[in-house]
């Protein structure tokens, strides 16, 4: 609009030639300082986060992009990389304070041998620590210690809590060994002086050899009971394979001859058992009667139970026979309530 305003001519009906060779002198300077405000202000709008002109974010940290306002010094570089020595002299600052001696100060658990960083400031974390921090305070623009909040540190991979675990391990293992090395010498410097502790120190020598002597022994006897139950267990279960109808009769007699069907109760409902009619033909009382007669199944053991009292033993334990089935490789046969032995079972007739 100047510039316009500038190649008018005025009211008076001639032209100022001065006024056109100045504006084109002043021109580039113009436009420096609509440059370097424009920079400044999306510089600021950024680093503010107003969301103001688009631009690039201001760089923060070493080695990264600077902005146009970074660039033309108008706003503050982000500090250089830290080099070697200087990396020195911060690793120094923090083994003087023995930071990796003390727990790590976000977790508040020993460094031991898991990775841990070194920031610029010369505080000590676990790196994993050090990430979740950053993650959890990733909507700030700028990143901080969580001890000093020092702005925009610099981090690297050390290994003196490493080190540091280490020594204490072998510290611990050192002075527990020691300990050990002066009481035995104190002990028998003893023994030599006194006789009643030397036959004292003898007499407990002896009772842990016998003890465990004994032990040993009980152990092996465990073993060969086990073993010896085992074979009888699987004896019993292979020969419910070749049960005869002698075997079936002899364990009839069995039942009869202990009286068990005279006991009218079955042992697993405690009911009545309904002996068969050759034993006790007639009912008692008129209830009795009109009551419905249940079978009674005889087993290969020679015990009697209710039929239906059998299958629901049978069924509430099925899953238990199938574990110890598994377990020990054996036939999975049912057990009888009673005598704990596999069985065969038979309607028990007249």
């Amino acid at each position: 609009t100047e510039m316009r305003n500038s190649n008018r001519k005025p009211s008076g009906g001639y032209t100022r030639r001065g006024s056109a060779g100045a504006s084109s002198k002043k021109e580039p300077k113009r436009n420096e300082a609509i440059l370097r405000a424009c920079a400044l202000q999306s510089h600021m709008s950024l680093n503010l986060s107003l969301g103001g002109p688009r631009g690039q974010q201001p760089a923060r940290r070493p080695n990264q992009r600077l902005n146009l306002a970074q660039k033309m010094g108008l706003a503050d570089k982000p500090a250089p990389a830290l080099t070697e020595t200087e990396w020195k002299k911060v690793n120094t600052e923090s083994q003087k304070r023995k930071d990796s001696y003390y727990p790590c100060p976000i977790c508040h658990e020993p460094f031991g041998d898991k990775p841990q960083v070194l920031l610029s400031c010369s505080h000590v974390f676990h790196q994993q620590c050090m990430k979740s921090f950053e993650h959890f305070n990733r909507m700030h623009e700028t990143r901080q210690c969580p001890l000093c909040r020092c702005k925009e540190y610099q981090k690297k991979l050390i290994t003196d809590g490493k080190q540091a675990y280490r020594h204490q391990a072998a510290t611990k293992i050192q002075k527990i060994y020691r300990g050990w090395k002066q009481r035995d010498k104190y002990f028998r410097i003893l023994m030599q002086k006194d006789p009643t502790l030397r036959r004292a120190f003898q007499y407990n020598m002896v009772k842990t050899v016998s003890d465990r002597a004994l032990a040993a022994v009980e152990k092996h006897e465990r073993q060969v009971d086990d073993f010896l139950a085992k074979l009888d267990k699987q004896r019993r279960t292979a020969k419910l394979t070749f049960f005869t109808e002698a075997d079936w009769a002899d364990a009839r007699q069995k039942v009869l001859d202990r009286g068990d069907l005279t006991s009218q109760e079955c042992p697993i409902c405690m009911t009545t058992l309904f002996p068969l009619p050759e034993i006790n033909p007639q009912p008692h009382t008129t209830s009795e009667a009109q009551v419905p007669r249940k079978q009674v199944q005889l087993l290969s053991c020679s015990h009697c139970f209710h039929q239906t009292c059998l299958k629901s033993f049978e069924s509430f334990t099925m899953v238990e026979r199938e574990l110890a089935a598994t377990e020990t490789d054996i036939d999975n046969r049912p057990q009888c309530p009673i005598c704990r032995s596999p069985y065969l079972s038979k309607v028990m007739e007249a």
